[in-house]
């Protein structure tokens, strides 16, 4: 499949191109947010943590009381399924979990059938060695916007506590996040910063952030998600003996690091270089972050937990 060719989705039990992917406008996603999801890159045709990422949606489906349609192995298959009918061996994965729909409109969950849809779309990330292309906001080369990191805003918008939602949860209640996004766009930042109500640093805007102090690797560990680049960047830490803890963070611990980063399954370990018009570092990638960074692709290209969704040859035929 060329990047240009369109994309296979899979809708309920069916695969079917995406300008014919459909749900109904009375699904409970569309109408209130009820479902959640995970997400996840397909690096050379192989799957980093695909059973991680499985259990993290099952966890959370069990915490919303909502049945996954597929049990687990049908939709890991699904996954496999997908990825080789559309034959990209760079790609973004999305598991939606919707609440799905009831006989009568409301918002009242019971009755409701539930609905899942996987999306798969071109992986478009500044370390992506098969592209070029720019991630939407960012200019210049992929391998200079590694090196010059991004510039983040503290925001206003404080992360939904877990007393109120639990971050733990994937869920498809996202506007909080998008809220922050927003203030960092007005600010003309490249993304957000967000803390607790009592003021403890957290995550960005889609991100798990850490700091690096004196050699030291430290990242927030209440009110975030519990993400699973995170985790393995943990690991690595471990490996390679690396000091690493889960503490809280206070702004100042931001503002004075040696270095900051974010890491997420889609845009890996970026650099934070700048925060509230602070300057981290020397403003560039610091070794730490590069370290962690080389370390965590080559989990996506040789590690322990990959997962060969596309064949080699498929693979060679598709770039």
């Amino acid at each position: 499949m060329s990047d240009l060719a369109e994309r296979i989705f899979y809708v309920n039990g069916e695969f079917v191109p995406e300008s014919e992917a459909r749900i109904p406008v009375t699904d409970h996603a569309f109408n209130w947010g009820d479902g959640l999801f995970d997400a996840f890159p397909l690096w050379n045709g192989k799957l980093h943590k695909l059973d991680a990422h499985l259990d993290r949606l099952y966890r959370g489906a069990q915490a919303l009381a909502l049945t996954v349609p597929l049990d687990r192995p049908a939709l890991r298959d699904v996954v496999i399924e997908l990825v080789r009918r559309n034959g990209l061996p760079m790609a973004y994965l999305k598991i939606v979990v919707s609440r799905g729909v009831r006989p009568a409109m409301g918002m009242d969950p019971r009755g409701c059938t539930p609905i899942v849809v996987i999306q798969l779309h071109p992986l478009l990330h500044p370390a992506d060695p098969w592209s070029s292309q720019s991630v939407p906001g960012r200019i210049g080369d992929p391998r200079e916007r590694l090196e010059r990191g991004l510039r983040v805003k503290t925001s206003a918008v404080r992360r939904t506590p877990a007393e109120c939602l639990d971050p733990r949860i994937k869920s498809l209640n996202y506007l909080n996040l998008i809220l922050a996004r927003l203030e960092a766009i007005a600010a003309q930042a490249d993304e957000a910063l967000m803390l607790d109500i009592q003021g403890r640093v957290c995550e960005g805007s889609g991100y798990n952030v850490a700091v690096v102090h004196r050699g030291e690797v430290l990242t927030p560990r209440d009110n975030i998600l519990e993400g699973i680049t995170r985790e393995t960047l943990l690991e690595i830490c471990r490996r390679e003996s690396i000091p690493a803890h889960e503490r809280d963070l206070t702004l100042f611990d931001v503002y004075a690091a040696d270095e900051v980063f974010y890491c997420s399954t889609l845009v890996t370990v970026m650099a934070v270089t700048e925060v509230d018009g602070r300057r981290i570092g020397d403003g560039r990638r610091g070794p730490m972050t590069r370290r962690l960074y080389e370390a965590f692709i080559r989990e996506l290209t040789s590690g322990p937990h990959l997962t060969e969704a596309l064949p080699p040859a498929a693979r060679a035929g598709a770039r």
